[in-house]
């Protein structure tokens, strides 16, 4: 887990602990489990009994995966400090995809299944046999349900005491809703436990589409008032104000780059794509992996150029050399293809400094002279130089610049906005544009990415205030159902985990 995780988790699992105590409850039920991490801690560490419920059987097999690792090593633990042997709790998968038109029948069907499956494993138990696999493995659940007319849903647990707790760790979009309607319509779940996200996939009723159910509005208050926030109050719902305080400016900076690069995107899209501006296209979050390589390359290059300057031998110098291969050439290949002058100067100089021959062969004069050509390449890399490159030659003269002086950081944002353009044309599955019209579409908006940054922080500051009218409508819809006690608190330091507020609810 990393850090912000490892927050999450910690500071949830203690709260779910404490809630299940409160009302009694025989099992917990983590909707949208992801990975695992917090059924895992409520299993190992507090001991109680979990169904990790998720749509992937991907995420699933993880799960059993490293459970059994950690069963392992908690068995380990328990034979060290001679505690004798008991049973280790483990937290059961389920694979099962929650659709929006029978999202309510669905989950109580799969709750049904599951406490059936827990109490046929206590039966077995209790008669001396082993257990089934289905107590620590992952299954399958059929759905073959209908949605109760109006009345309180049960889980088809009758007599079996039954009482569970709902909780969700950033169940996205519409799954947190859907937890808060099973709780208020299936008497077997005594709490909730919900920590919403991706308000951008949330369902509304904008008269776009006609679905039984929306995610917003839910709250009689908030339908009368008429309020509709729209796809892009809810993309602005997900921004954090907390977290882009925390940013460094350089950081802000690279993100203030990834939107403009989208929004440059965009235009590219309406000019050959019209169509699928239509329908809204997301390209995902392209400028986070990017930004992994780009932080990759520049510290292979960095280590690079200080090794070299220390090497001492022919040998030394060879290997660093060798090691120059394995780093990101990407955007030197992309600043060579994007350019129509004449960079054959260039292209030979990178040669000379990745194509050295062995100097196994050599005889001692060539090896000196070899040496010395190879450290003045590792210079070149590791010092920049007064005079004018052959690559800021090359640029002034290609036809890109259009006899002006190009700025090498000009230069880079256009040749990672090509990247940039790529990557999104494959994520949407069509197929790339001419080169020429990318870089003259980001040559056309250039002039104004010095205002992405104020415009974007003024649109994040409207994030809290979006997010507490969504997380309000979910609250008034608790509290207009009787005998429901129903609280909003913050859990999670906002800076690691910028949603962080849960919705817990009990039935009294």
């Amino acid at each position: 887990m990393n850090s912000k995780k490892i927050h999450e988790v910690e500071v949830l699992a203690a709260v779910i602990q404490r809630i299940a105590n409160e009302v009694e409850a025989h099992d917990i039920i983590d909707v949208g489990a992801g990975q695992g991490y917090l059924a895992q801690v409520l299993s190992f560490e507090y001991q109680l009994s979990v169904i990790a419920l998720d749509a992937s059987s991907h995420h699933a097999t993880v799960t059993n995966k490293r459970a059994e690792r950690i069963k392992k090593h908690y068995q380990a633990r328990m034979r060290k400090s001679h505690m004798g042997h008991h049973d280790i709790n483990v937290p059961q998968t389920i694979t099962h995809h929650i659709c929006s038109d029978d999202s309510l029948a669905s989950l109580s069907k799969v709750l049904s299944s599951s406490l059936f499956m827990r109490a046929e494993n206590n039966r077995q138990q209790t008669l001396g046999g082993d257990r089934t696999n289905g107590s620590e493995g992952s299954c399958q659940v059929e759905i073959f349900a209908t949605r109760n007319n109006g009345q309180t849903a049960s889980c088809g647990t009758e007599g079996l005491a039954a009482s569970l707790v709902l909780a969700g760790l950033h169940a996205c979009g519409d799954l947190s809703v859907t937890m808060i309607r099973t709780f208020l319509e299936c008497k077997e779940v005594k709490a909730l436990i919900s920590i919403g996200c991706c308000y951008n996939l949330l369902s509304e009723d904008c008269n776009d589409k006609k679905l039984d159910c929306y995610g917003f509005p839910l709250s009689k208050g908030v339908t009368i008032l008429g309020i509709h926030v729209g796809r892009i109050g809810r993309d602005l719902a997900c921004q954090s104000a907390e977290r882009w305080r925390s940013l460094t400016p350089e950081a802000a900076i690279e993100n203030f780059e990834i939107h403009a690069f989208r929004a440059a995107f965009q235009m590219v899209l309406q000019k050959f794509y019209p169509n699928i501006v239509e329908t809204s296209p997301s390209v995902g979050r392209l400028g986070k992996s990017q930004r992994r390589q780009k932080a990759k390359s520049v510290l292979w290059q960095r280590q690079f150029a200080e090794e070299s300057l220390s090497s001492s031998s022919l040998i030394d110098c060879e290997k660093q050399c060798l090691k120059m291969r394995q780093i990101d050439t990407l955007n030197s290949e992309v600043i060579f293809s994007s350019l129509n002058g004449n960079n054959s100067m260039v292209k030979k100089s990178i040669q000379r400094g990745l194509s050295f021959q062995t100097s196994e062969n050599l005889s001692p004069k060539e090896k000196d002279s070899e040496l010395g050509n190879r450290k003045n390449i590792c210079n070149d890399f590791s010092k920049p130089s007064d005079s004018t490159s052959p690559a800021e030659k090359m640029l002034r003269n290609s036809s890109f610049s259009c006899g002006r002086t190009i700025d090498p950081n000009e230069l880079d944002k256009s040749c990672r906005f090509k990247e940039y353009s790529i990557s999104a044309f494959e994520r949407l599955c069509l197929s790339p544009v001419p080169d020429e019209a990318v870089l003259q579409t980001w040559k056309e908006v250039e002039h104004n990415v010095e205002l992405i940054g104020p415009y974007w922080s003024l649109r994040a500051v409207f994030g809290p205030l979006l997010e507490t009218l969504l997380l309000l409508d979910r609250l008034l819809f608790l509290q207009e159902h009787d005998g429901i006690e129903v609280s909003m608190v913050p859990l999670f330091e906002p800076s690691i985990s910028p949603r962080n507020i849960a919705i817990i609810a009990r039935k009294v």
